[in-house]
């Protein structure tokens, strides 16, 4: 594919055609690229401390652009939404590292809403350990994820002493909405009791686009 030579041999590092050559990194505190052709090097010249939204949906980004977001945002917000280059190992370009995931899992503390949908080769692991590390998010799209599975959403319930069970206080307590549309390992009988006793604070929208309600 063109584009992917034209990152192979440096032409697009040169940023020339780039729209974000023009940008005041320091002031920047949105950035909304969606469907725009930027790479890392985009990212790299307007990523600031002051970032708090960022929307690089449907780019050419890769892993790199993962750790400088996190490590030198404040992020609130976050749309990875068809950043397919950042885990699509059918590419020329690598698959995420694990360094790059781990760097990037534990670095958004203030993340509120995270929109992961279509990236590929996303495993438990890899969103276990970014939801043990997002205490504030509220709202999480993981559309068409086919290797994630319910396993990364038990630790929502705890059992009481007296064998009730309840929402937990300390994991993804303010978790309100999931997508989980097309992601084939789901089990929706384990998520609709999950959803159940969250008792009406959790809505997760199934493999078909229903909503798992409080019932």
């Amino acid at each position: 594919k063109q584009w992917y030579q034209r990152r192979s041999t440096g032409e697009q590092a040169t940023g020339l055609q780039s729209p974000l050559i023009y940008l005041s990194r320091h002031n920047l505190t949105e950035l909304n690229t969606m469907g725009t052709w930027i790479y890392d090097v985009d990212i790299l010249r307007c990523v600031n401390s002051n970032l708090t939204r960022v929307c690089v949906a449907e780019s050419y980004i890769t892993d790199i652009s993962l750790r400088l977001l996190a490590l030198r945002g404040k992020l609130v917000e976050l749309n990875l939404n068809w950043c397919d280059n950042i885990t699509d190992s059918d590419s020329q370009i690598a698959e995420i590292t694990e360094a790059a995931w781990n760097t990037f899992a534990v670095s958004l503390p203030l993340l509120e809403n995270l929109d992961m949908s279509w990236m590929f080769g996303v495993k438990d692991p890899h969103l276990s350990l970014l939801l043990e590390h997002c205490p504030r998010l509220k709202k999480l799209n993981i559309d068409g994820h086919k290797l994630i599975t319910t396993k990364c959403f038990r630790k929502m319930l705890v059992t009481l002493p007296d064998g009730s069970i309840v929402r937990s206080a300390q994991f993804l307590p303010d978790l309100q909405f999931v997508s989980m549309q097309y992601c084939n390992q789901m089990d929706d009988e384990e998520l609709a009791e999950i959803v159940n006793h969250c008792r009406g604070s959790l809505l997760i929208k199934s493999y078909y686009g229903e909503d798992l309600e409080f019932s």
